[in-house]
Parts: structure tokens; C-alpha cells; sequence
């Protein structure tokens, strides 16, 4: 008997200790899966100008270096000099901080060889042989294709197209996919035929408008809003790819960091012949400005401006990206892309967007996400209380207000204060809770 128990003792500490590790390994790819992801794009065209050392890669979960342009006989340039440094900075930062690196093929614009060689089974195979050429050569994780857009005659080479590239990519590579928001050119993405061989969809939810429209209407609302003439909107684009049957948790939503400047429009719903793109940083420098005047539509969920010379802006700002992230959470999508990293730059260490982004996609409580902590201070109307005195931050830790003694209470006004993300600092031990200000 003793020898018995003696020799199962090993046999059952073994069992234990396997099943410990088949637990750790099933928790952590339930946890990996339920992880939103965050996709910036990131161009080529700025790796001269903008350093990598500026992206923050504690709050994104891949980059996306954009674009890797083919020809109609499936070739994909090599980089050369700058670019090709920049790149392989870029892969090695972002790998030392856990963060993929993703090389997205074609894009708007440089899509034109994807109906040629696709539809040619030796090109084809070409073109897979290049793409994971550059995979190899630039230690890439995967590839996101970015055929902008496909017609009614490309269907059938899309999905060979994509079932050929998984199939080259193989099990450990990612394989994704830009497309658009609606059924306009949507209809042409056959994704019934291979949603399972994608990692994930990322849903173009911007250029709602534009110069090619009639009316100057909004970027990127997230729901419409009729009384302005907007029949489209984020949350019917990823409503629309999920009642395709494509898991939820395969599609982000698309924030753009860019807007639009209709110089002829005073108001959503003027009609226009002309737009120009501005990015976040260009929109900040022009409400700087006087003359401007800022709304915020409470039924979009989104601001805009007007200048009586000027014109009208559309846009998003922290707390239209915030009630896009939040929506994205409570509906149990799997994350965000963002068009694109280099236009949320605005000041030395400052992101407002992609904090808002960040912080809102992490929780979809409405005012606020706050870690865990004995520490509760509490909001009413446009002040923040609390039992003990706390300074109020910007998320790179710059001091915003200071509390003040109000009755037995500490309060602080926050209604004059960014919208976004703040950081509530508790003075007497430094305890931090991230408060989402909207």
C-alpha cells in the first residue's frame, strides 16, 4: 500500500501539473481572444518625417505599414534606403513591446493590379509567393489586403485570392482584410465564402462623406441623423458586415483621425462640389482660431463646426471616439482600426484620440472606467467629488486642476475641461483611477 501510494504520488503530481498548464494556456487564449484589438495604419509615406519612436505601443495591439502597392503581374516592390529602415525600426520596437506588425497590400487609389493578376492562377500565385517574401525579409506577422474596391467582376478572384494567401501564410501568420461600410461595394466582398480564413475585418467606417458627395454630411456619425440628410452611419456599417454572418468578434471598427473641410457648407446638409481632407492635428490648429463655432450633435454622437468664411467641419474628437469605443464594447465587436497613427500627433506626448480610443474600447461603462481600487470618488453634474484632496491629469500625466475644499468635500469642476480621457491622482498616496470625460 505504501509502495503504492509512493508510486502514484509522481504520476499524480505530473497530472496536476499538466492540467495546471492546459488551464493557464486556456485561460490565456480566452483572454487573447476576448482582447480588443487595436489596428493603426500606419503610411509610408510619413516614415520620413515621422519618427516611430512617437507611437505609443501601450495602446495598440498591431500596426498595419501601409501600403505594399502590386502591379497588374502580382510584384511587390522591395524598400529601399529610409523607408526600409524605418521599417525594420518599426517591426523591432514594436515587437519588443508585444505589439505585430502587419503589412497591408494595395489600398485606395493603388489597387488597380488586384483584377489582373488575380484573376490569373500563375499571377496569383505569384503575387502570394511575394507577399510572404516580404513577410520573411521584414519579419512581418502577417498581411492585411486592402483591395479598394472590388467590382461585381472581381468576386470570383477575390475569394481565390484570399483562400490562396491563407493557404501561403499558413497557421501562424494573421490574414485580414479592409472593406467598406456599406452594401455599395460591399456586395462584391463574398465573405460568406471565407470569413473562417480571416483573423479579423476591418470596416472602413469613414468617408460617410466627401467631394464625391452633393451634401456635406458627416465623417463618420456614429448613428444617423435624418434632420441633416444622413443615411449611413458607423453602427449601421458594422451592423451590416455582422448581419453578413461574420463573427462580431472579427470585426473592428474603422476611427478615422482625419476629417473633412467643406469650404461652400456653413452647416451639415449644404450642398457641396468640394472637400478637403484635414487631419486632427490640421482641425485642432483651425479651432484655434477665432470665428469658429463648435456643436456637438447629441443624436450622431459626433461634433462639427462652421466659420462664416471658412466653411464647415466635420471631424472626430476625444469624445466622439469615446462613444464610438464604448459602443464598440457594449456590442461585443472585437476592436478598432484607426486611418491613420501619424494624424492624432498634436503635441509633444499627446494622443488625444487614440487615449480616448484605448481607454473607451477597455469598458463600456458611459462616464467612466476605472481599475480597481478602494478609492471611489464620485461624479455630480459637471464636478468630480471626493472624501480627500486629488489632482486631475491629462493622460501624460500634466496636472489640469487641483480639487478644493468644499464643506467636509474635495470637488473639482471638470466642465471647462478637454474631453477625454483624465487621470484622477488621489494626493495623499498617489492611487490613479482614469475617468473618461464627455
Amino acid at each position: 500500500m505504501h509502495s503504492s501510494q509512493r508510486c502514484g504520488q509522481p504520476f499524480v503530481g505530473a497530472y496536476i501539473e499538466s492540467m495546471l498548464t492546459i488551464l493557464a494556456t486556456l485561460v490565456a487564449t480566452l483572454t487573447a481572444a476576448s482582447a480588443p484589438k487595436v489596428v493603426g495604419y500606419f503610411p509610408d509615406w510619413a516614415a520620413t518625417s515621422y519618427s516611430t519612436a512617437k507611437l505609443d505601443f501601450g495602446k495598440i495591439t498591431h500596426v498595419a505599414w501601409s501600403f505594399a502597392i502590386p502591379d497588374s503581374q502580382g510584384n511587390l516592390g522591395a524598400l529601399t534606403g529610409t523607408k526600409a529602415k524605418r521599417l525594420d525600426t518599426l517591426v523591432q520596437s514594436a515587437h519588443a513591446q508585444g505589439v505585430k506588425v502587419v503589412v497591408s497590400l494595395g489600398g485606395g487609389g493603388s489597387s488597380e493590379g488586384f483584377a489582373y493578376f488575380s484573376a490569373d492562377n500563375a499571377l496569383r500565385a505569384h503575387f502570394c509567393s511575394q507577399v510572404m517574401r516580404w513577410i520573411r525579409d521584414y519579419k512581418l506577422d502577417g498581411a492585411d489586403l486592402d483591395w479598394e474596391p472590388p467590382t461585381k467582376a472581381d468576386t470570383a478572384s477575390l475569394r481565390k485570392l484570399v483562400v490562396q494567401l491563407r493557404d501561403s501564410l499558413g497557421p501562424d501568420k494573421s490574414l485580414s482584410m479592409a472593406v467598406p461600410c456599406s452594401n455599395w461595394s460591399g456586395r462584391w466582398v463574398p465573405v460568406e465564402t471565407f470569413k473562417d480564413k480571416l483573423d479579423w475585418m476591418g470596416i472602413m467606417t469613414y468617408d460617410i462623406t466627401g467631394e464625391w458627395d452633393d451634401y456635406a454630411r458627416y465623417n463618420s456619425p456614429l448613428y444617423k441623423h435624418l434632420d441633416w440628410s444622413i443615411d449611413w452611419s458607423f453602427s449601421d456599417g458594422m451592423n451590416y458586415w455582422a448581419g453578413r454572418g461574420v463573427p462580431k468578434e472579427k470585426l473592428l471598427g474603422g476611427i478615422p483621425f482625419f476629417g473633412f473641410l467643406f469650404s461652400e457648407a456653413r452647416k451639415p446638409g449644404d450642398a457641396i462640389t468640394t472637400a478637403t481632407s484635414k487631419t486632427y492635428k490640421a482641425v485642432t490648429t483651425m479651432l484655434s482660431q477665432a470665428g469658429w463655432t463648435v456643436h456637438w450633435d447629441s443624436l450622431a454622437k459626433v461634433p462639427w463646426a462652421s466659420h462664416a468664411t471658412q466653411g464647415y467641419l466635420t471631424w472626430d474628437d476625444p469624445r466622439s471616439v469615446a462613444e464610438k469605443g464604448r459602443w464598440l464594447a457594449a456590442n461585443q465587436y472585437g476592436g478598432a482600426i484607426i486611418w491613420e497613427l501619424t494624424q492624432d500627433w498634436t503635441l509633444p506626448e499627446s494622443r488625444p484620440l487614440l487615449d480616448s480610443l484605448w481607454y473607451s474600447l477597455k469598458s463600456s461603462v458611459s462616464l467612466q472606467n476605472r481599475s480597481r481600487t478602494s478609492w471611489s470618488p464620485m461624479r455630480s453634474g459637471d464636478r468630480i467629488r471626493a472624501s480627500e484632496p486629488f489632482d486631475l491629469l491629462d493622460p501624460q500625466g500634466r496636472i489640469l486642476t487641483r480639487s478644493i475644499l468644499d464643506g467636509k468635500e474635495q470637488i473639482a469642476r471638470i466642465g471647462q475641461l478637454p474631453h477625454g480621457v483624465m487621470l484622477l491622482r488621489r494626493s495623499s498616496d498617489g492611487e490613479v483611477v482614469r475617468w473618461m470625460n464627455q
